[in-house]
């Protein structure tokens, strides 16, 4: 039966190359499809970076304009109503700060997770 499937153009050798170019073809897909998102999950983590930064910049800028008003209150400028309120905006500062610093975890683990997991397995065609 083998030799006169083999007469007609078929047999084992041309399924098993048939079903290796497929498992090759995946394997191509699968590969593209991890590049593609470890290089989305480092974007995604270059800009959580950036927003820590930008966060931190900003709170830094706040804390120096809150040194120099509670001099200034102290020395009697201002008031205790415009102190409050600098040192609420300096709290919601802090609170940006911890929750970019978070964001920025979080997208390191979503980072860590997609390259530690196992690669898919690729099903078999043919039989």
């Amino acid at each position: 039966m083998h030799v006169a499937h083999n007469l007609a153009g078929g047999g084992d050798r041309a399924a098993a190359r048939l079903e290796i170019a497929e498992l090759e073809r995946r394997r191509a897909e699968v590969e593209a499809g991890l590049r593609l998102a470890v290089a989305e999950r480092i974007a995604e983590l270059e800009a959580a970076v950036r927003q820590l930064s930008l966060a931190r910049e900003r709170g830094a800028a706040h804390e120096s304009r809150l040194s120099l008003s509670a001099v200034g209150f102290r020395m009697g400028e201002g008031s205790t109503e415009e102190m409050i309120a600098l040192w609420q905006t300096r709290e919601e500062m802090r609170g940006r700060v911890a929750e970019a610093a978070a964001d920025l975890a979080w997208r390191w683990a979503r980072l860590r997770a997609l390259l530690a997991a196992p690669a898919p397995e690729v099903a078999r065609t043919g039989s």
